[in-house]
């Protein structure tokens, strides 16, 4: 009987350090954001990297653009529709995605329909160089009445993880907890039935 009780502990551990190493899983995040008259409301799925994130992380959204008059969504599943930026201003864990618009490396994000046409995009950027002001949501073109723009400052979020499930390490841990409860409480259980 002890025999099995360690394989079944030295199982739980080994599930524990195997989620622990495993590959994060892809993240979605909801975006609802208001600038000025405007927003951009919808979803955006990271590939589940933590820490500074590069747009390339981004590998699904479906975003709907709205400014005055006008409503348009942009969404990954078109492949004209793009995602680009640079910097290290974008950072995510588990259940934020945040941008700092006061970071002076000129850094920024773009959804946008047609990758740099100047029309249909929604944009943060640090430095008010990439887009005007620091966040925009531009549902036809720039000069459109549509268009909204707001000045941001600090490390702000831009999307919310909602209802995240544990993730696996979570999992193995909370078995391996159980099964140290099990064990124990088996110990106990045989010590009484010895000594009666």
């Amino acid at each position: 009987m002890r025999q099995r009780i360690k394989i079944v502990l030295l199982a739980c551990a080994a599930a524990a350090l195997a989620a622990a190493v495993a590959p994060a899983s892809a993240t979605v995040y909801n975006v609802n954001r208001t600038i000025d008259g405007g927003s951009v409301v919808g979803t955006i799925t990271t590939d589940g990297a933590t820490g500074v994130i590069n747009p390339s992380d981004f590998i699904a959204w479906d975003l709907v653009l709205s400014g005055p008059g006008s409503t348009v969504t942009i969404s990954s599943n078109d492949l004209q529709h793009a995602v680009y930026g640079q910097g290290v201003d974008i950072t995510a864990d588990a259940t934020n995605v945040s941008f700092n618009f006061s970071a002076g490396d000129g850094g920024y994000l773009v959804f946008q329909q047609v990758m740099t046409s100047g029309q249909t995009y929604w944009c943060v950027n640090s430095n008010n160089g990439t887009c005007n002001e620091n966040e925009s949501v531009v549902p036809q073109g720039f000069g459109d009445p549509s268009a909204q723009f707001v000045t941001r400052a600090g490390n702000v979020v831009i999307a919310s993880a909602t209802g995240a499930a544990p993730e696996p390490a979570t999992w193995a841990l909370m078995l391996l907890g159980f099964a140290g409860l099990g064990y124990a409480g088996f110990r106990q259980s045989r010590a009484r039935a010895v000594s009666a």
